[in-house]
């Protein structure tokens, strides 16, 4: 992003970063950076975008919840009181007691949910795994047909060395000969 001009800011959800990294990676490959954060997303994304954005929803109909709470609860998904009112803490949002109750019964909705989306991101995981080793063994192939053709050159050279070298003993001997 060298040169280019901070127009806005928007608090966002880990799984929306993911999307966006998703979005540019199938682009062109990611940076270092990009790749590091596209990495912590995808280990650390508990729903999909359109979930996470429906659980947000929820969330900011609670009395007191502001955007930027609603959004850490959902990237964070607290199962104890003591972690969601850490989160609560940090962004000065007090909630009554309902509204604590509320936020765990929203979380608690979506479980199954959560339970779903973490069996597709391994099997996700499991299919990239797949993938880099199919590509590491046909590297490893190339590799290999690459070093036999070099060893094959080696040898005719070789061949060729000896084969000059037999011809100049030959000569060699002829001139040895022929002064005899």
């Amino acid at each position: 992003m060298i040169g280019n001009e901070l127009k806005d800011t928007k608090e966002v959800s880990i799984a929306e970063v993911l999307e966006l990294l998703e979005k540019r990676k199938k682009r062109s490959p990611l940076g270092y950076e990009q790749q590091t954060s596209y990495d912590y997303c995808e280990k650390f994304a508990k729903l999909p975008v359109a979930d996470t954005k429906k659980l947000i929803e929820e969330l900011m109909k609670i009395e007191n919840m502001i955007e930027k709470t609603a959004i850490k609860i959902s990237d964070i998904m607290p199962i104890k009181e003591s972690q969601l009112k850490i989160i609560l803490a940090k962004d000065r949002v007090e909630l009554s007691p309902d509204g604590v109750q509320k936020v765990f019964e929203i979380i608690m909705s979506y479980k199954d949910k959560i339970e779903e989306y973490e069996i597709k991101k391994q099997k996700k995981r499991e299919k990239d795994k797949k993938e880099e080793e199919k590509i590491k063994a046909k590297e490893e192939k190339e590799e290999e047909k690459i070093k036999a053709k070099e060893e094959k050159e080696e040898e005719k050279t070789e061949k060729k060395k000896a084969s000059a070298k037999k011809k100049e003993e030959k000569k060699k001997t002829k001139g040895k000969k022929k002064k005899e």
